[in-house]
Protein backbone atom coordinates (compact mmCIF):
# COMPACT_ATOMS: atom_id res chain seq x y z
CA UNK A 1 0.00 0.00 0.00
CA UNK A 2 1.04 3.32 -0.58
CA UNK A 3 2.55 5.51 2.24
CA UNK A 4 -0.23 8.78 2.24
CA UNK A 5 1.79 12.23 2.64
CA UNK A 6 1.99 13.90 6.09
CA UNK A 7 -0.31 17.04 6.16
CA UNK A 8 0.98 19.99 8.05
CA UNK A 9 -1.60 20.73 11.00
CA UNK A 10 -1.49 24.73 10.66
CA UNK A 11 -3.52 24.58 13.54
CA UNK A 12 -1.21 23.24 16.09
CA UNK A 13 2.10 24.52 14.50
CA UNK A 14 1.12 28.33 15.16
CA UNK A 15 0.85 30.51 18.22
CA UNK A 16 -3.15 30.11 18.21
CA UNK A 17 -3.35 26.25 18.36
CA UNK A 18 -0.33 26.93 21.46
CA UNK A 19 -2.74 28.75 23.49
CA UNK A 20 -5.23 26.70 23.86
CA UNK A 21 -6.08 24.36 26.11
CA UNK A 22 -7.31 20.65 24.65
CA UNK A 23 -7.95 18.56 27.35
CA UNK A 24 -6.47 15.36 26.23
CA UNK A 25 -4.62 16.83 23.24
CA UNK A 26 -2.49 20.08 23.68
CA UNK A 27 0.61 18.64 25.51
CA UNK A 28 3.73 19.98 23.90
CA UNK A 29 7.18 19.66 25.00
CA UNK A 30 10.08 17.66 24.73
CA UNK A 31 9.71 13.99 25.09
CA UNK A 32 12.69 13.99 27.22
CA UNK A 33 10.72 15.75 29.60
CA UNK A 34 7.80 13.58 29.02
CA UNK A 35 9.98 9.99 30.05
CA UNK A 36 11.50 11.79 32.98
CA UNK A 37 7.44 12.08 34.24
CA UNK A 38 7.46 8.11 33.89
CA UNK A 39 10.61 7.60 35.87
CA UNK A 40 9.42 9.87 38.68
CA UNK A 41 6.15 7.16 38.76
CA UNK A 42 8.44 4.12 38.28
CA UNK A 43 10.58 5.56 41.42
CA UNK A 44 7.35 5.60 43.83
CA UNK A 45 6.96 9.50 43.45
CA UNK A 46 10.30 10.37 43.53
CA UNK A 47 12.48 12.01 40.78
CA UNK A 48 16.63 13.65 41.17
CA UNK A 49 16.03 12.95 44.83
CA UNK A 50 12.76 15.22 45.31
CA UNK A 51 9.45 13.52 46.42
CA UNK A 52 7.11 14.96 44.30
CA UNK A 53 4.14 12.50 45.01
CA UNK A 54 3.62 10.20 47.78
CA UNK A 55 4.05 6.26 46.92
CA UNK A 56 0.26 5.80 48.01
CA UNK A 57 -0.75 8.57 45.13
CA UNK A 58 1.50 6.67 42.50
CA UNK A 59 -0.11 3.23 43.02
CA UNK A 60 -3.76 4.68 43.47
CA UNK A 61 -2.62 6.61 39.59
CA UNK A 62 -1.23 3.69 37.91
CA UNK A 63 -3.32 0.85 39.39
CA UNK A 64 -6.83 0.05 37.51
CA UNK A 65 -9.70 1.62 38.46
CA UNK A 66 -12.04 0.70 35.30
CA UNK A 67 -11.57 -2.69 33.85
CA UNK A 68 -13.36 -4.47 31.08
CA UNK A 69 -15.26 -1.46 29.44
CA UNK A 70 -15.97 0.04 26.13
CA UNK A 71 -13.89 3.16 25.57
CA UNK A 72 -15.70 5.11 22.79
CA UNK A 73 -12.98 7.30 22.47
CA UNK A 74 -10.38 4.81 21.52
CA UNK A 75 -13.56 2.43 20.59
CA UNK A 76 -11.79 -0.44 22.20
CA UNK A 77 -12.15 -2.39 25.62
CA UNK A 78 -9.59 -0.84 27.74
CA UNK A 79 -8.42 -0.84 31.58
CA UNK A 80 -7.32 2.59 33.08
CA UNK A 81 -6.11 3.60 36.26
CA UNK A 82 -6.99 7.62 36.95
CA UNK A 83 -5.91 9.17 33.62
CA UNK A 84 -3.29 6.10 32.64
CA UNK A 85 -3.88 3.20 30.47
CA UNK A 86 -3.00 -0.19 31.72
CA UNK A 87 -1.90 -2.91 29.27
CA UNK A 88 -5.14 -4.22 27.33
CA UNK A 89 -4.12 -6.72 25.42
CA UNK A 90 -5.94 -9.08 26.40
CA UNK A 91 -9.05 -7.73 25.08
CA UNK A 92 -7.63 -7.93 21.89
CA UNK A 93 -8.30 -10.28 18.62
CA UNK A 94 -5.67 -9.96 15.59
CA UNK A 95 -8.49 -8.91 13.71
CA UNK A 96 -9.12 -5.88 16.11
CA UNK A 97 -5.68 -5.03 18.12
CA UNK A 98 -6.00 -2.87 20.95
CA UNK A 99 -4.79 0.65 19.95
CA UNK A 100 -2.24 2.87 21.75
CA UNK A 101 -1.57 -0.62 23.55
CA UNK A 102 2.56 -1.25 24.57
CA UNK A 103 3.44 -3.47 22.45
CA UNK A 104 2.78 -7.52 22.53
CA UNK A 105 5.69 -7.91 24.98
CA UNK A 106 4.49 -5.23 27.53
CA UNK A 107 3.63 -6.83 31.07
CA UNK A 108 0.20 -6.66 32.37
CA UNK A 109 1.21 -4.13 35.12
CA UNK A 110 2.55 -1.87 31.92
CA UNK A 111 0.79 1.70 32.50
CA UNK A 112 1.34 4.46 30.04
CA UNK A 113 -0.40 6.90 27.69
CA UNK A 114 0.32 7.99 23.75
CA UNK A 115 -0.43 10.87 21.77
CA UNK A 116 -2.54 11.55 18.48
CA UNK A 117 -0.72 9.27 15.84
CA UNK A 118 3.00 10.92 17.07
CA UNK A 119 4.04 9.78 20.79
CA UNK A 120 3.93 6.85 23.37
CA UNK A 121 5.33 6.65 27.30
CA UNK A 122 4.81 4.22 29.67
CA UNK A 123 6.35 1.73 32.73
CA UNK A 124 6.66 -1.27 32.51
CA UNK A 125 7.16 -2.16 36.17
CA UNK A 126 7.91 -6.27 35.52
CA UNK A 127 11.13 -5.12 33.25
CA UNK A 128 11.47 -1.59 35.31
CA UNK A 129 11.55 -0.47 31.38
CA UNK A 130 10.79 3.37 31.25
CA UNK A 131 10.11 4.41 27.50
CA UNK A 132 9.17 7.84 25.68
CA UNK A 133 9.24 8.22 22.07
CA UNK A 134 7.89 10.07 19.33
CA UNK A 135 7.38 9.99 15.07
CA UNK A 136 7.22 13.03 12.86
CA UNK A 137 3.86 13.47 11.35
CA UNK A 138 0.19 11.81 11.85
CA UNK A 139 0.14 9.15 9.32
CA UNK A 140 -3.64 8.84 10.16
CA UNK A 141 -4.98 5.57 12.18
CA UNK A 142 -4.81 2.66 10.08
CA UNK A 143 -1.07 3.49 9.77
CA UNK A 144 -0.33 5.04 13.07
CA UNK A 145 -1.39 2.29 14.82
CA UNK A 146 1.01 -0.74 13.71
CA UNK A 147 3.47 1.71 13.59
CA UNK A 148 3.50 2.35 17.29
CA UNK A 149 2.44 -1.19 18.10
CA UNK A 150 5.58 -2.18 16.04
CA UNK A 151 7.53 0.12 17.56
CA UNK A 152 6.60 -0.49 21.22
CA UNK A 153 7.56 -4.15 20.57
CA UNK A 154 10.93 -3.58 18.97
CA UNK A 155 11.70 -1.54 22.03
CA UNK A 156 11.28 -4.76 23.97
CA UNK A 157 13.12 -6.71 21.64
CA UNK A 158 16.21 -4.63 21.39
CA UNK A 159 16.66 -4.42 24.98
CA UNK A 160 16.55 -8.56 25.25
CA UNK A 161 13.43 -8.29 27.13
CA UNK A 162 11.29 -10.13 24.80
Amino acid sequence: TALRQNEPHRFWDGEDGYAQCWPGSSGHGPIAQLARIYEMLAAGGTLDGFRLLRPETVALLVRPHRVGLYDHTFKHTLDWGLGLIVDSKKYETEENPVPYGFGRHASARTFGHSGAQSSCAFHDPEYDLVAAWIVNGMSGENAHRPRARGLNSAIYEDLGLA
